[in-house]
């Protein structure tokens, strides 16, 4: 057998099978990064702006988790990378808004530490 060829006995190298484990873990990353991504309001002071966006994505990125979650423990075929994906847009929508909230002009003051 040549080095690197596959027989229908094996599995390859990089297959995409996940374990429920790995997406309860998912499911529980997902759900600390919204947590904490809502916490910089209070905490930094950031503004309405920042607050809707961090919700409205922060509740889709959850949503596809759960979906990822359900399917898996229905057994039905699942799609890490799509959670994955979503993980990437949830993020840089999240830093344009963190971005963008400081410069608004109608911001409330900011408090002091």
């Amino acid at each position: 057998m040549v080095t690197g060829e596959l027989t229908d006995r094996q599995t390859p190298a990089f297959s995409w099978v996940v374990g429920l484990a790995s997406i309860v873990w998912l499911w529980a990353l997902t759900n600390a990064t919204v947590a904490c991504s809502l916490l910089l309001v209070p905490i930094a002071g950031m503004g309405l702006v920042y607050l809707f966006v961090a919700f409205v994505t922060g509740a889709w990125f959850v949503s596809e988790s759960h979906r990822l979650f359900s399917l898996a423990i229905r057994h039905a075929e699942v799609s890490p990378m799509r959670v994955f994906h979503g993980s990437i847009v949830y993020l840089t929508l999240l830093f344009v808004a963190v971005g963008i909230d400081p410069l608004l002009p109608f911001q409330a003051p900011r408090r002091r530490m």
